[in-house]
């Protein structure tokens, strides 16, 4: 295909609890009002992911997000950001090889989503 037509992936890796620290300092700062409405108290996922972008602590969103280890789990990572991510699993991050990285992306591939259509 033309250069025009090529679609670039962009990989972040990330560490377990890699978002706890920016969210635990969010939840510090929802007294003061600087991560929310202080009169009330209310916080929107929007406020926060905002609050968290001015100081740059927000992690990116994910389209694909392979989690490691014995459990499942996304340690820290906002849940408000992975609303349209595909997950998926692999028991050690020592036995991931990069055909099983292939794999994902080829599954990943083969992904339709609708977005409740």
């Amino acid at each position: 295909g033309s250069a025009a037509a090529m679609r670039f992936t962009v990989v972040d890796l990330l560490a377990g609890g890699d978002g706890s620290s920016s969210l635990l300092e969010a939840a510090r700062c929802w007294g003061d009002g600087e991560a929310g409405n202080a009169a009330t108290g209310a916080t929107t996922p929007g406020q926060l992911e905002a609050w968290m972008s001015a100081r740059g602590a927000l992690l990116p969103s994910t389209e694909v997000t392979v989690v490691f280890g014995p459990h499942f789990h996304l340690a820290g990572y906002p849940p408000w950001q992975l609303h349209k991510t595909e997950i998926y699993h692999a028991s050690s991050l020592r036995r991931f090889l990069r055909e099983d990285l292939g794999d994902v992306l080829r599954r990943y591939s083969k992904v339709s989503q609708r977005f409740g259509k």
